[in-house]
């Protein structure tokens, strides 16, 4: 994360502004973390994510 914050050649550079938390979630098993990935892209409706969004505007 660190990287992203810091690197001038980071996708976020432009949205940097829009951070306002940080949440770790620490989730062994690698498909219980896809799952609780996308429950949590389309729980906070999350914008840029667009690849594991199940919810409608």
């Amino acid at each position: 994360m660190k990287k992203h914050f810091e690197d001038n050649v980071s996708p976020l550079k432009n949205h940097r502004d829009e951070v306002h938390r940080i949440t770790v979630s620490i989730v062994e098993d690698p498909m219980e973390r896809e799952i609780y990935e996308t429950y949590l892209i389309n729980a906070l409706q999350a914008k840029y994510n667009v690849d594991k969004v199940f919810y409608k505007d």
